[in-house]
């Protein structure tokens, strides 16, 4: 216990060391992210999720296209096809919706009654 108390005194002791170097290197480190407010940064990511999201949602619509085509009567198929189309769709409607809830709530903070 009591050679567990020694080590702990002596990390702590050398961690308090390198305080002052840390200051240091805080005042270095430059902003990465390039937004200026929260707002901006909202958009950034809502533009980087409307650019992964509607081509992913474009090959799930030409998939459940191609289901359709190849079903050939199947009903399984069939509804498996109908759900690929749905929730693509769901999918890329929640997100261009979102981009769209985006501006209004900023138009809505800035006071603009548009």
């Amino acid at each position: 216990m009591n050679s567990l108390l020694r080590i702990i005194k002596n990390v702590s002791g050398g961690l308090f060391l390198l305080l002052p170097a840390l200051g240091v290197l805080a005042q270095e480190i430059k902003n990465p992210i390039k937004a200026g407010s929260f707002t901006e940064i909202i958009k950034a990511i809502t533009n980087f999720a409307v650019l992964i999201i509607t081509p992913i949602s474009v090959i799930v619509i030409l998939y459940a296209g191609a289901l359709f085509m190849f079903s050939g009567g199947d009903v399984e198929k069939v509804k498996k096809a109908k759900r690929a189309l749905l929730w693509a769709l769901v999918g890329l409607g929640i997100v261009l919706t979102g981009r769209g809830f985006i501006y209004i709530i900023e138009d809505v903070l800035r006071g603009g009654g548009g």
